[in-house]
């Protein structure tokens, strides 16, 4: 299997995910283009906010001695980010670090762009640029650990498309991680 049979197969198993979620098959393809950064972190983090909401009840609605509405209702109400949240959740349902740290460094642009106007009609890698967290940011949504930032960044800068695509790739993977590994057991 090549690449694309790869990235194809990929986006194929996300769909019974997105499916679970009740949102459209074009939704991830409207995301990656969307007309500007801010409009595709908000959206990509919104997917991935659905997507760990579904992982995490599916691990927690499955205990026959608890109210299922009530523990839905409640895991409704968490905060993605902290140490009562859902990303510890998700951390105790045994997600893997590089998508756990893919997932924050999208809430942590997206809170970036949400609480900042003026960041509107900026690149993404301008607003990673511009943060102290920059370089951790940067490993996070390109699951790179060894690499020249300089480099990265330059390549980025002349095509933002791939600093898009490596955060799609990324979400897929926890797509599809999700859906097998937690969805679809429940």
């Amino acid at each position: 299997m090549d690449d694309r049979e790869k990235f194809a197969w990929m986006v194929a198993e996300s769909k019974k995910l997105t499916a679970a979620i009740a949102i459209p098959d074009s939704t991830i393809p409207d995301i990656y283009t969307a007309p500007s950064d801010w409009e595709f972190i908000l959206k990509i983090d919104a997917l991935l906010e659905a997507a760990v909401r579904m992982v995490v009840k599916a691990n927690l609605v499955g205990t026959k001695r608890m109210d299922q509405a009530k523990i839905e209702a409640f895991i409704d109400t968490l905060a993605m980010r902290g140490r009562t949240s859902l990303l510890s959740l998700l951390d105790a349902a045994g997600c893997d670090k590089t998508e756990m740290a893919l997932i924050d460094a999208v809430r942590l642009l997206r809170n970036g762009f949400a609480h900042d106007i003026v960041q509107v009609q900026k690149s993404l890698i301008e607003v990673i640029k511009a943060r102290k967290d920059k370089t951790q940011l940067l490993k996070s949504l390109c699951y790179i650990q060894e690499y020249d930032e300089a480099k990265l960044i330059k390549m980025y800068e002349e095509d933002g498309q791939f600093l898009r695509f490596s955060i799609i790739h990324g979400a897929l993977v926890f797509l599809v991680v999700a859906y097998h590994g937690a969805l679809k057991e429940a």
